[in-house]
């Protein structure tokens, strides 16, 4: 499915249909719809960051292991993609901190569930993997510090990225013998293997 909003390009791929549809019948809580709705908002903070740079946006598309956005002018200097990366995760900590604090004067299990998965979202995606947020804020880094010292940034990138994918796939194994496992944890695992292995071979 693809569509225009102002002039930017829109595409939904049929697996990320498919993914999504799956999850929901497996998952009864709901976790899924708001995972959606908050990675919808989490792009949307790292859009109006790059409108905030004067960076034009040519595409963004959903894809079935993340959001692409893509760029037409070239990429802001590195302290300003530091900021438009972390932008993201930001907004998520912040209705995480929003809906904890709702949460303490109107108790409701949406409440918990919304700061659960923006609270997760956030963290994520600062993972200093290529591909994620906290990789493009490593190689801002990685870039600021090239201008003193000479560093080898594909190396530490595909370092940074493996080690993060080996922790998670640890943790991910922990929580799934200790407290079950579920078809969100395993495509937040899809997810960052993708990431990893895909973007960061090619």
């Amino acid at each position: 499915m693809e569509f225009k909003v102002k002039g930017v390009r829109v595409r939904v791929s049929l697996l990320f249909w498919a993914l999504l549809c799956l999850a929901l019948v497996f998952e009864t809580s709901y976790l899924m719809v708001i995972m959606l709705a908050s990675i919808i908002f989490h792009e949307l903070c790292h859009i109006v960051c790059m409108a905030a740079y004067g960076v034009e946006i040519k595409g963004i598309y959903f894809e079935p292991f993340g959001v692409i956005i893509e760029k037409f002018s070239d990429s802001p200097p590195p302290s300003q993609r530091i900021v438009v990366a972390l932008a993201g995760a930001l907004g998520n900590f912040i209705i995480a901190a929003v809906f904890a604090f709702v949460h303490a004067f109107f108790s409701s299990q949406m409440f918990i569930y919304i700061v659960f998965v923006n609270l997760c979202l956030g963290c994520f995606n600062i993972l200093p993997v290529k591909g994620l947020d906290g990789g493009d804020v490593l190689s801002a880094v990685l870039d600021i510090i090239a201008r003193s010292k000479k560093v080898n940034k594909d190396k530490i990138l595909k370092l940074s990225s493996s080690l993060s994918l080996f922790l998670l796939c640890t943790a991910a194994v922990f929580s799934g013998i200790f407290y079950g496992f579920n078809i969100s944890l395993i495509i937040v695992i899809l997810n960052l293997a993708f990431v990893c292995i895909y973007k960061t071979i090619c």
